[in-house]
């Protein structure tokens, strides 16, 4: 049994209500926590991400799955995990009672030539959600504006590395929602 500093008894629950409170108080639980938003690019870019968008203003959330693809555009070449993720190509899945495709995110070159920049299409023929869903329209947004999210907008991983899908266990990677291995091999990847 613990007791407070005041003396009064503390039984397990309370510790257990407590804990749980202090973790989402501090941005984080052990299945994720809020990104950054200086990492938000980085992990949604990283070709296995899933993340909980939550707006400030009306409290509403949508999970999305942003994934490279695995295998070459007519079927026949089934992609490393180096050549996935460098691919300038994403699909987007918004994740309700299962996970269901909206479209693509690519990069292509900005105004300026030399910025890349990401571009959603939403696919009319094979997503479920029309264009003017709002899960649609908030993932349009977000990808397109991954570098100028607004104050406020929260971004929870749920736990897994964004790179290759694997349960986070280090505790500085949940900072990140990308694992040490697999950093270190973006790290390489950048230089």
């Amino acid at each position: 049994m613990l007791h407070t500093d005041d003396g009064h008894a503390v039984t397990q629950s309370h510790t257990t209500n407590i804990h749980g409170i202090l973790r989402v108080l501090s941005g984080s639980t052990p299945e994720g926590a809020i990104l950054s938003h200086k990492a938000v690019p980085a992990y949604v870019w990283a070709g296995q991400a899933e993340f909980t968008v939550v707006s400030p203003k009306t409290g509403a959330r949508y999970t999305y799955q942003v994934r490279a693809p695995r295998r070459s555009k007519d079927g026949t070449q089934r992609f490393t995990r180096e050549q996935s993720v460098d691919s300038p190509l994403r699909f987007v899945h918004v994740v309700d009672d299962g996970a269901h495709f909206l479209g693509t995110c690519y990069l292509q070159d900005g105004p300026d030539g030399g910025t890349q920049v990401r571009r959603y299409v939403h696919s009319q023929e094979r997503s479920r959600l029309p264009a003017d869903d709002e899960a649609v329209k908030v993932a349009q947004w977000m990808l397109e504006n991954l570098h100028r999210l607004p104050l406020g907008l929260e971004v929870w991983h749920l736990g897994r590395c964004a790179r290759c899908g694997r349960k986070l266990s280090v505790p500085e990677s949940l900072t990140s929602g990308i694992g040490p291995d697999c950093a270190e091999q973006m790290q390489k990847r950048t230089v």
